[in-house]
């Protein structure tokens, strides 16, 4: 067996977005790979969050006021000596809760 890391592909619970480095299978180098759950987490979360944190970021330069494309979060962290290959992020969706109040509301337009 070789030396090496055994990088494993983020497995989500339901409900819940998983940013983190590791393979998606045997044939891939480890790179950042995204997962979602079910129960309303889906690819386009999984997508929005990866364009968050890899995609170039464009803002304009001053005094000049001409648009310039600056790095990413993932490319920034890296040249401050961040280590990558550590990356976790895990977010889950909001659990919604009934209240007996909000179902007053819903009442209060009614004529009896």
């Amino acid at each position: 067996m070789s030396g090496g890391k055994r990088w494993r592909a983020p497995v989500a619970k339901p409900g819940e977005l998983k940013i983190a480095y590791g393979k998606v299978d045997r044939h891939t180098r480890p790179d950042i790979c995204v997962a979602w759950g079910a129960d309303g987490a889906d690819k386009s979360d999984g997508r929005y969050a990866m364009h968050a944190l890899t995609e170039k970021r464009m803002a304009y330069a001053f005094p000049s006021m001409e648009v310039e494309y600056r790095p990413s979060v993932i490319e920034e962290l890296e040249a401050r000596g961040y280590d990558i290959t550590t990356l976790r992020f895990t977010i889950s969706r909001k659990v919604e809760a009934t209240h007996p109040a909000s179902n007053a509301r819903q009442d209060e337009g009614t004529v009896v």
